[in-house]
């Protein structure tokens, strides 16, 4: 592919990266703000992303701001707050159509850039504070996404089973906090707040469209140059969760009309890819074990898959079940888990499973977006690989290093959310 890909270090702590492809008649600029996962900070962190992209000092208002940016050929700011391992990831990003087409070529680009490193650096402040308004319009928005992650029952197991899995460790934060938390957060810490973002996070920078614009490279530049961080600032996502002496099993009722099951499994192993290809085998695929057998064939299950937490070397296997079933599909999950590491599956499966993960892979071509995303992932892993390198990996990985990786991982908790009655 005629994908181009470029990073450098510009400041303490600050990474620039470029991603372009000529086909592409989109681009964007995301900045992306790094933070250890902190019960306190995180809820803050997430409402001052929200309140940012509200409004600046020079657009006033969220109408006046989306009414800028539909006037740039509709482009499009968004804003964002999500967990990686035991990092906060919050921030801004604004999507365009390229300069060249537009009418008569006219440069959108560095306008929609501009609007973006306003919100940023020249946020709307009244009398020292962000205006009370959008403060408390933002906060309630805030406190509604807790209550909607909430009601939706799956999500919330997959939430407390993460608290339970991650016990004492970052990673066991919910980066939007709870409705308490959220309700405390006071005008003054969220500047204070603001503050710390700017000179004591990780800052990782991204641009991205049909070819690179130097204008806008020296735009964000000089942006970021004015910032005080006196010291680098290094992070490493990589921090595997310790492997428990003893499985843990959590039962909790809820409003939930069938059982929702997680099981999370560590290991220590450091192949990676092996442990992915395996995962995808068991239940990452409609035709994988998990699906095959304990859903389609037992119908032990409603919904049955296997997914990897990378950073945190831990396996879930996330399943939806009626409460009489549960000793039985618990017992059929682990019995497709040790066929894997006894090599009870065929060259075909494990080839089929290949072709399923180069297919996913190479999708992230198709989309500036999803480039986007997949770059900053390998910057996570310490690399720059693409789709179709990672490709040849996993093309590479044999079926003994697939059972080895089977092999590697202990069941180290099992939480379940079944009905009240």
């Amino acid at each position: 592919m005629a994908v181009s890909y470029v990073q450098k270090k510009i400041g303490n702590g600050i990474m620039f990266s470029g991603i372009y492809d000529k086909k592409f008649k989109s681009d964007f600029v995301s900045v992306r703000f790094i933070t250890p996962l902190d019960e306190k900070i995180s809820p803050r962190l997430s409402l001052l992303s929200m309140i940012l992209g509200t409004s600046n000092k020079f657009i006033k208002s969220r109408t006046k701001l989306n009414e800028e940016l539909i006037g740039l050929y509709d482009s499009l700011m968004s804003v964002f707050s999500y967990p990686v391992g035991d990092y906060q990831i919050s921030g801004l990003s604004v999507r365009y159509i390229g300069d060249d087409y537009t009418i008569n070529n006219e440069n959108i680009s560095a306008k929609a850039t501009r609007i973006l490193l306003d919100c940023i650096f020249n946020p709307h402040i009244e009398d020292g504070k962000f205006p009370q308004k959008y403060f408390d319009l933002r906060k309630q928005e805030l406190i509604d996404n807790i209550k909607s992650e909430i009601n939706d029952r799956r999500a919330y197991a997959v939430f407390r089973a993460n608290q339970t899995v991650y016990k004492d460790e970052p990673a066991s934060v919910s980066v939007n906090g709870s409705v308490e938390e959220a309700e405390s957060i006071t005008q003054s810490e969220l500047f204070e707040t603001y503050n710390k973002m700017l000179s004591e996070s990780y800052i990782d920078i991204s641009v991205g469209g049909g070819k690179p614009c130097p204008e806008i490279d020296e735009m964000i530049a000089k942006a970021f140059e004015q910032i005080e961080r006196p010291t680098d600032i290094n992070i490493n996502f990589t921090c595997p969760s310790p492997i428990k002496q003893k499985t843990v099993e959590v039962s909790e009722k809820n409003d939930v009309n069938q059982c929702k099951m997680i099981m999370a499994f560590k290991t220590e192993s450091e192949d990676f890819y092996a442990q992915k290809l395996m995962c995808a085998l068991l239940g990452g695929t409609p035709f994988s074990k998990l699906f095959a057998n304990v859903r389609e064939k037992l119908s032990l299950c409603y919904y049955c898959s296997s997914t990897i937490a990378e950073c945190k070397k831990v396996m879930f296997i996330d399943s939806g079940i009626e409460k009489h079933n549960v000793e039985k599909a618990k017992k059929e999950i682990l019995k497709q888990l040790e066929a894997i590491s006894d090599g009870d599956f065929s060259d075909e499966m494990l080839e089929n499973t290949k072709k399923a993960l180069y297919n996913g892979f190479r999708n992230n071509y198709d989309s500036i977006a999803a480039l986007n995303s997949w770059y900053f992932i390998q910057r996570v892993r310490g690399g720059e690989a693409s789709p179709d390198d990672i490709n040849e990996i996993i093309e590479n990985i044999s079926k003994e290093r697939v059972v080895q990786a089977a092999k590697s991982f202990e069941l180290d908790m099992v939480y379940l959310m079944e009905p009240e009655v």
